[in-house]
């Protein structure tokens, strides 16, 4: 690793040129084998559908750093949730910037309205002037935030006691105690462990603090309570709406638009039972209207697959333009992930399923699509009812290089930047 403001310099590349260490390498490294082409899956042309008008894109952005001159190494982090609301046929309609052919970025914000949670969260050995060690505060400012925030009718602790359901997996928060306590009941945030007394809080069910130790960086821990953030903030909005006639008219003309996706991993998968039982009901209280909740993903495995598929002759070449594919179980695990159990990919993480779409420009999309008609495992299910909206709408949206304008706009609201938002946290230096 260089020092501060080091440069590297030619020495090595002189090095290795005057001892031909690359030529005399590549004299031993045997021909690459010519494999054949993949066959491309049945990619279909897509219906031409009527879009939303209306979409609403979620995206969340946390940094972890160190605060300086403390010892032991003490760390924080900052968190952000950003619901952008756009109006899609405002947006398509603004005129462009005749040189560069880009809009006027003061007229695209008059387009959208947003609103945006944020916090901080204490990281290892970061104790709170009250006496909380850093776990213990970490699960309490992770607590305050869900019973004070809210982006629909109730707050975000009374969503995530609606998605639990009286699971029984909050594990007692007491190192020392083996016990698993039942969830708290409806309106109670807080209970005790029976076993040892120990408080036992709602964002234990979330089980990041499981995952929080002061014996090495915590950034994993405050990843997921973004994560978690992001599920919850999007059903509390979706819980609230479908409440009122007048919010069931306006969740059948949105599309609710994620980043990553749609899916729960790791100490959060507890809540994918709930969100899946959840678009569910709501899908049923709009019937015959219809629920569209999808993701974009930017990156991953999925990605690179179709990227690479996309590739010969040229990049991004091969997919016609136009079409769509639904992978389904037996081509995910053939071609992308390789089967090590019997269950079914995604069975019990995704509450979407994979969508790849290649617009009429040619932006080649990767969409998670929810579908609450249909039961784990989705992948195996018939196509989604919203398919051709969930299409109309995202390949009107499509720009740049394989892009999905909703959410670049949603993290332009979220995302706190590395250098400022580390700087910020540097700041707590002289606390």
């Amino acid at each position: 690793m260089p020092y501060p403001n080091e440069r590297a310099g030619f020495s090595a590349i002189e090095d290795l040129e005057r001892r031909r260490i690359i030529d005399a390498f590549g004299d031993k490294l045997a021909q690459g084998e010519s494999h054949p082409r993949k066959p491309l899956p049945n990619f279909q042309p897509f219906t031409r559908s009527t879009p939303r008008p209306v979409v609403v894109a979620l995206d969340g952005s946390n940094i972890y750093h160190r605060i300086p001159a403390r010892l032991p190494a003490t760390e924080a982090g900052l968190l952000s949730i950003s619901i952008v609301r756009i109006d899609v046929e405002r947006l398509l309609n603004l005129a462009q910037l005749p040189k560069s052919g880009a809009t006027d970025p003061v007229e695209l914000r008059s387009t959208e309205d947003s609103s945006t949670l944020q916090m901080a969260l204490p990281g290892r050995n970061a104790r709170s002037v009250d006496g909380q060690l850093s776990r213990d505060w970490f699960r309490t400012t992770i607590q305050e935030a869900l019973e004070s925030g809210n982006y629909g009718r109730e707050s975000l602790a009374l969503t995530l006691h609606a998605l639990l359901d009286g699971q029984r997996n909050i594990k007692c928060p007491n190192l020392d105690c083996n016990s698993s306590p039942l969830t708290p009941p409806p309106n109670a945030m807080r209970s005790q462990c029976d076993a040892c007394g120990q408080d036992v809080l709602l964002a234990d069910s979330l089980r990041a603090q499981e995952i929080f130790d002061d014996h090495q960086p915590c950034g994993d821990a405050h990843g997921r309570i973004r994560e978690a953030f992001e599920i919850l903030s999007l059903m509390n909005l979706l819980r609230g709406l479908v409440e009122t006639e007048s919010g069931r008219r306006a969740l059948a003309r949105i599309a609710f638009v994620l980043d990553g996706p749609l899916a729960a991993f790791s100490t959060i998968a507890v809540l994918q039972r709930g969100v899946l039982r959840e678009l569910t009901r709501i899908e049923n209280l709009l019937s015959p209207e219809r629920l569209l909740v999808m993701s974009a993903v930017k990156t991953g495995t999925f990605v690179q697959h179709f990227s690479e598929l996309d590739e010969a002759p040229a990049p991004d070449s091969r997919i016609p333009n136009g079409r769509a594919f639904l992978p389904d179980d037996d081509y995910i695990r053939e071609n992308i992930i390789a089967r090590t159990t019997d269950q079914p990919w995604g069975e019990i993480t995704y509450f979407g399923r994979p969508l790849v779409v290649k617009t009429d420009e040619g932006q080649r999309l990767f969409l998670n699509v929810a579908q609450p008609e249909a039961s784990p495992p989705l992948t195996n299910a018939a196509a989604p009812r919203v398919l051709d909206e969930a299409i109309a709408t995202a390949a009107r949206l499509g720009i740049g290089r394989h892009e999905f304008l909703p959410l670049r706009r949603a993290h332009a609201k979220a995302a706190i930047p590395l250098r400022v938002g580390s700087k910020i946290i540097e700041s707590l230096a002289g606390s």
